[in-house]
């Protein structure tokens, strides 16, 4: 009986950390910071292979959270879209950033435009050094609006989130968590056709 009752409290424990670990990366964290609420000027920085980068904070209070998505889509009509919602505490984005550059680097002669969503549970001052290391385009949202990209369009409650695009600004791709390289640059190449 007592043999039982260890593997039941040990299977217990396990169930509890397994689900401890994923429920880190779908909940942020509670407080931002003062440093997080102040505005970000555009920067931009060249890189050599993957072209410009650029880091956005827009004051967007007169959009609707709900039009928030259309409205940054909007900048992009005529060209194929990578999204890519994440943050800079969530270990699994940043992990899938380093996979990505892979498939970047080999569709780098494909007009893709790279978009990066982040919310005010980024540490600011390391999103902006971790953005000029990303290629892309990069928003700073308010929670509000990051919240209805991720749940009314994605309807997901985790990062990382993704979505292509095609060039008519038609989701034609969206996952829950990076589904890998192969994946990723398979959808790519449907939208670049």
């Amino acid at each position: 009986m007592k043999k039982n009752l260890f593997n039941v409290s040990l299977a217990t424990m396990f169930v509890a950390c397994v689900l401890l670990a994923f429920a880190s990366c779908n909940n942020a964290p509670s407080k931002a910071t003062e440093e997080n609420e102040s505005s970000i000027e555009i920067e931009e920085s060249e890189d050599e292979e993957l072209g410009l980068s650029r880091i956005m904070y827009r004051e967007l209070d007169d959009i609707a959270p709900e039009d928030i998505l259309n409205n940054i889509l909007s900048a992009y009509k005529g060209q194929p879209v990578f999204l890519d919602l994440w943050a800079t505490w969530c270990g699994p984005c940043r992990q899938s950033h380093k996979m990505m550059a892979t498939v970047k680097k080999e569709l780098a002669d494909k007009d893709i435009a790279y978009v990066y969503i982040t919310d005010p549970s980024s540490n600011t001052d390391e999103w902006e050094a971790m953005a000029e290391e990303i290629p892309g385009d990069h928003y700073l949202l308010s929670k509000e609006q990051f919240d209805a990209i991720l749940s009314w369009h994605f309807h997901s409650e985790g990062i990382p989130t993704y979505g292509i695009f095609n060039s008519k600004g038609e989701q034609t791709f969206s996952q829950i968590g990076f589904p890998g390289e192969d994946v990723m640059k398979a959808e790519l190449l449907k939208v670049c056709k």
